[in-house]
């Protein structure tokens, strides 16, 4: 009797030992099964993590009770069998999805834990799995935990067959667990560098291909990229490619900047026709904007905060044009392309361009404008060539003579003059696609408006209201303009400066469509996915000006420069510069992350005690493998959570008391973005001319919020007037509670 109880004692530690051991390929299975559904169905399937747990645990458990009663042979049909009553009680679509996908799983683990399928069935498995990693670009860190814990495993199956690889897996898990965990999770750079090698040579390859058949074959117009004809197409496809490279001479002003390829003079049914290329006359523009400045008295502490002399170098990349692509307000160009292009260029095409970089925004240019809207006709003075050459001087330190000879500023100042310049605008006033409800809105909107640019702005600003979609076809439209406008109210940027050039139009304001690129300063390449199309309208006083009517993108409010004009030996600083340069400063700060112990560890022993002494260390063996995993896992967690706290009360304590409240006002930030449900809201708090102002609104507790105020006061006090902080200072504003 005692040796048949202690046979099945031995039974059931064999059983519960290779379970125990099995763990990890089927927690993976597990896990992996769930995330590949995920992102193969992107959950639409209704996929729920705890349903899908407790069936998972459900038959894992059925699993080892039929095992330790000895009927193998069972397992499939008990799992159909209870698969079969739970759905007849539970009678929901959501809970059978859960239950069938848990059945699929368990199955495949119970197949995988076989010896003769490990190798092999769970190598497949893995491999299955990093490709879709690879191939959906998903960041979640326990997915890239199982990836990893799995492929150590399978190595270690491969080289070796009878090392406790149970051991190497849970240190694993550990490691990963608690390593901190950045926004950008930790890259496996062996298969990901080897992955986007292959993928950047792929892209390459595809990029010549198409660039070498382009103007051969009509490869069509529908995929986001510059095109260099104005035929409306349908929806637009995504596409990123390298189009040009955009190197600039120094500090760019713009965080974005608008480079023109071409202008179009009248709309069409079918899209746009008229297209200038380049405008020869590209920098008569210039002695009207000097007369304006002169005019309405800008001196040179003025002028500076919102206009700039730039310089840059062009090249073409996988792009192939006969349009030249360049920044507005050119004040100079190379000399071979001042009358445009006879031709088609393409690859290795380069060109430098000089500039006027101008902040639309600027209160001070805007205040220009209104000075300049004022001056009577009569009283407009049109100085001399000697006058403003010396005034270009002082502004911008350039010389107008290396701009612009003396005989062709007078020639564009006597058409000033006599009214002929003005003549010129009139083909930018063509009116046919308007229709009378086109019109009625144009003047209702601008009824009230003051100027030229007022009503513009009332266009653009109402435009903006309507929704981004780039999936809208207006091709079948009679006037896809007055559809766009009152039918379907929503479209990509075509439809966006169609409507409003014809709007400006119908307001008597000469405007064109403009087509191009808008892309961040902060990158040279321009990619394909930047093109675009705006707008520009004639402001009289300063020639062409750049408008945004598209929603997703910034006007010139968002993208003002912040430049404050000195007054006396104030000392000129920018508040919008020095925000950005504090939000940059605070997110290149490692993010510091709490851990969190969330390893689990299933185990289970049953079976009466027993006399026989080989089975009593048979048990002792695995309790005490199970404790050591255990400890192992728990000292571990505490050591690091002890270290992570010493490390990080220490730091905080040698860092100054500008850095102290720097730190604290950033972690207060990001613990209020934690709590906004919007994504648009928390960019919106991030961008670049945001304030941290902004952040106490979302505080509804007043000590907090008074709090927080005092902190960002003391911050921009510090920053902008230089006052030097004390620890006694910093002290009565923070609590460094947060770091217990």
């Amino acid at each position: 009797m005692s040796t048949n109880k202690t046979t099945n004692m031995e039974k059931y530690i064999y059983i519960l030992e290779k379970y125990l051991l099995r763990f990890p390929v089927m927690l993976i299975v597990y896990l992996l099964g769930y995330f590949s559904v995920v992102n193969i169905m992107s959950n639409s399937f209704g996929l729920d993590p705890i349903f899908y747990a407790c069936y998972t645990l459900f038959y894992f458990g059925l699993l080892i009770f039929i095992e330790l009663i000895g009927r193998k042979q069972f397992i499939i049909p008990s799992f159909v069998l209870f698969t079969i009553v739970l759905i007849l009680i539970s009678r929901d679509i959501v809970l059978l999805i859960n239950l069938v996908t848990a059945l699929c799983f368990v199955i495949l683990s119970l197949i995988l834990i076989q010896d003769r399928f490990v190798k092999i069935g769970f190598t497949v498995f893995m491999v299955f799995n990093l490709i879709l990693w690879i191939s959906t670009g998903t960041n979640n860190r326990f997915i890239i935990l199982c990836l990893f814990v799995g492929t150590i495993y399978i190595i270690g199956k491969h080289l070796k067959k009878d090392v406790d690889y149970g051991f190497i897996v849970i240190m694993s898990f550990i490691i990963i667990c608690f390593l901190p965990v950045r926004d950008e999770p930790i890259k496996w750079t062996l298969v990901r560098t080897a992955m986007s090698h292959v993928e950047t040579i792929v892209d390459n390859t595809i990029m010549e291909i198409g660039y070498r058949i382009s103007g051969v074959v009509d490869i069509g117009n529908s995929f986001v990229g510059y095109s260099d004809n104005g035929t409306l197409t349908g929806g637009l496809k995504g596409s990123t490619k390298e189009e040009l490279i955009f190197r600039k001479n120094g500090k760019c002003m713009d965080k974005k900047l608008y480079l023109k390829g071409a202008f179009y003079k009248t709309l069409t049914k079918d899209g746009l026709i008229d297209k200038e290329s380049f405008d020869s006359t590209y920098n008569s523009w210039l002695v009207e904007y000097l007369n304006t400045l002169m005019n309405t008295e800008v001196d040179e502490d003025t002028a500076i905060c919102f206009s700039k002399v730039e310089s840059c170098e062009i090249e073409y990349r996988y792009l192939r044009t006969k349009d030249i692509i360049c920044p507005a307000n050119i004040l100079k160009i190379d000399k071979e392309l001042r009358d445009g292009l006879d031709r088609r260029v393409g690859k290795g095409f380069m060109y430098k361009v000089q500039y006027m970089a101008i902040d639309y925004g600027s209160p001070y240019y805007l205040e220009m404008l209104e000075k300049a809207s004022q001056i009577d006709s009569e009283d407009y003075e049109y100085h001399t060539y000697s006058e403003a050459r010396q005034y270009m001087k002082e502004l911008y330190n350039v010389n107008l003579a290396a701009i612009m000879s003396e005989e062709r500023y007078n020639e564009v100042r006597d058409s000033l003059i006599n009214g002929t310049y003005f003549d010129g605008l009139n083909v930018y006033l063509d009116k046919s696609m308007s229709t009378d409800r086109i019109e009625e809105l144009s003047a209702e909107l601008t009824e009230n408006a003051a100027n030229d640019y007022e009503k513009a702005k009332v266009i653009e600003e109402y435009l903006r209201q309507y929704e981004y979609d780039r999936s809208v076809d207006l091709r079948e439209e009679e006037n896809y303009v007055d559809a766009f406008i009152f039918d379907v109210k929503k479209g990509y940027c075509v439809h966006f400066a169609s409507a409003m050039v014809l709007m400006l139009r119908d307001a008597g304001i000469p405007a064109r469509y403009v087509s191009g690129y808008m892309f961040k300063t902060e990158n040279d390449t321009v990619l394909s996915n930047e093109a675009h199309a705006w707008v520009e309208a004639y402001i009289k006083g300063v020639g062409w000006m750049t408008f945004e009517p598209t929603p997703i993108n910034p006007n010139a409010a968002d993208l003002t420069w912040g430049r404050i004009r000195k007054e006396g030996s104030e000392k000129e600083y920018d508040r919008e510069e020095a925000q950005k340069k504090f939000e940059e400063e605070l997110a290149r700060m490692e993010e510091e992350t709490r851990r969190k112990a969330e390893m689990q560890m299933s185990s289970s022993a049953s079976g009466d005690d027993s006399s026989d002494e080989n089975g009593k260390k048979v048990d002792v063996r695995i309790v005490k493998k199970i404790v050591f995993y255990i400890g192992v896992i728990l000292g571990t967690a505490l050591g690091i959570i002890l270290l992570l706290y010493l490390s990080r009360l220490i730091w905080f304590r040698l860092l100054t008391p500008e850095k102290k409240l720097q730190e604290m006002i950033r972690r207060t930030c990001r613990k209020i973005e934690k709590g906004i449900e919007s994504e648009d809201e928390v960019k919106a708090l991030n961008r670049a001319d945001a304030s941290l102002y902004d952040y106490l609104e979302y505080i509804e507790e007043e000590t907090g919020r008074d709090r927080l105020k005092k902190m960002i006061d003391m911050y921009y006090i510090s920053r902008f007037r230089g006052d030097k902080l004390t620890d006694q200072d910093v002290q009565s504003v923070i609590n460094i509670g947060w770091l217990e």
